[in-house]
């Protein structure tokens, strides 16, 4: 049957939007920009009583916000615009460095915790601002232009949502070391931790080259290890709680990951 199928790939527009910092500290302009650099906004006029803020506001722009350049500066406001378009269209690429350099963060970060030296492990946290400025960007092109297979543009946008957390979730274990260097971690939360990196590189060949059987041996092992983590959690008498918290919610992002995963097969 013949049919004709019409279709658009314009983006959604935005007009230029005045944000007014007034009351603000740096830490909420920060995540006020994070929001509405996601939500797909071209151009930000910040305005500001406070010079001083400025340049920790281009810092916090040039480290997180791809494509975004500030344009015009005034005494008190600041404007950042949209200057590349064509990165766009590089959102399967951008999502799969988001995944590498996950599983690198992962790995890194074992490796420092093994060798004793938790201070390394500051050299490492640099991934996490690098998933965060590819997540951000994946998420801001899902929100201007939807996902190749528009249908399925809600699971996509969740599996980047978590993928973010993730990193977040190696951070605050990575942080909570820095910042409480003598804790010891036993052998069973080393490995355990071994196992949260598989789990995550399974997921990620999972999703990359997906089979139903893959699957259901990757919730199996998703449901044993929720288990098991709680099991070596309330056996725990020790400041390793923390560490052991944190992978459990990294299995438990891993595990409801798989929802959104089936939804791109459907």
């Amino acid at each position: 049957e013949k049919c004709l199928k019409i279709t658009s790939e314009k983006d959604i527009e935005s007009a230029p939007v005045a944000f007014d910092t007034k009351d603000l500290s740096l830490l909420h302009i920060k995540k006020y920009l994070h929001e509405m650099y996601q939500f797909g906004y071209d151009e930000i006029r910040i305005l500001f009583e406070d010079a001083k803020l400025v340049p920790e506001i281009q810092a916090y722009i040039s480290s997180v916000m791809i494509g975004y350049e500030v344009v015009d500066q005034q005494a008190h406001s600041l404007t950042v615009k949209s200057i590349s378009q064509s990165i766009e269209g590089e959102f399967d690429s951008i999502l799969r460095r988001a995944f590498l350099v996950t599983k690198q963060l992962g790995a890194n970060s074992l490796a420092i915790i093994k060798e004793g030296d938790y201070k390394k492990l500051r050299d490492v946290l640099v991934l996490e601002d690098t998933n965060d400025k590819l997540t951000n960007f994946c998420l801001r092109v899902l929100n201007k232009k939807g996902y190749k297979v528009y249908s399925k543009t809600a699971f996509i946008y969740c599996l980047v949502w978590q993928l973010e957390k993730i990193a977040d979730e190696y951070k605050y274990l990575c942080q909570y070391l820095i910042d409480d260097g003598d804790v010891k971690l036993p052998k069973e939360v080393m490995e355990q931790y071994e196992r949260v990196n598989t789990l995550f590189n399974s997921y990620y060949e999972l999703f990359y080259n997906f089979n139903k059987k893959s699957l259901t041996k990757f919730a199996t092992e998703c449901e044993k290890m929720l288990k098991e983590t709680i099991i070596l959690q309330s056996g725990s008498k020790g400041r390793q709680d923390v560490v052991i918290g944190h992978l459990y919610v990294t299995v438990s992002y891993l595990y409801t990951m798989m929802g959104p995963l089936i939804g791109l097969q459907v």
